[in-house]
């Protein structure tokens, strides 16, 4: 009886001995089968970041590229305004001469009226007609010159975002 014990105790030795080896095995698997998991796991999220990355960074380049658009549109908007405005100085400037120099020939015509004969005022009546013409006329100019607003509202127009459908 005591081999069958014998033999009982090595074949029960045996059997925890593969119960322990394979617990141990399965044990292993896990932690394999976790490791490979947690693995992918990472590489998807370092995936998705990446990608997340890459869509800001587009995102962002697009907007500067939106910015830089608008950005030159108001440049190019205020240069325009610029040189109306350059242009409308001179203009007021050479009206400002020729305003002068008239005033200073009523001036001395006014001076000279008293001694002055019939036919010298008369012509001196027809050279203020045509004055007054010209003074009508510069009128109508000044009218047409506020056209300068509906060019500063052109401004703003131009320089003013527009969504891009």
């Amino acid at each position: 009886m005591t081999t069958w014990l014998i033999r009982a105790a090595i074949a029960a030795a045996v059997v925890a001995g593969i119960i322990l080896a394979y617990t141990a095995w399965r044990d292993s698997l896990i932690a394999q089968g976790d490791a490979q998991g947690a693995a992918r796991v990472q590489a998807q999220w370092d995936q998705d970041k990446i990608e997340r990355a890459a869509e800001t960074i587009k995102a962002v380049a697009q907007a500067r590229a939106q910015e830089q658009a608008h950005t030159q549109k108001v440049q190019e908007a205020l240069n325009a305004a610029n040189t109306r405005a350059q242009k409308a100085q001179a203009a007021a400037a050479a009206a400002r001469r020729t305003a002068d120099s008239l005033r200073d020939d009523l001036n001395t015509a006014r001076t000279d009226l008293p001694s002055a004969s019939c036919s010298s005022i008369r012509e001196y009546t027809a050279t203020l007609n045509g004055i007054f013409g010209e003074c009508t006329r510069e009128v109508e100019r000044l009218a047409a010159a506020a056209q300068g607003h509906a060019s500063d509202a052109l401004t703003l127009q131009q320089a003013w975002p527009r969504s891009n459908p």
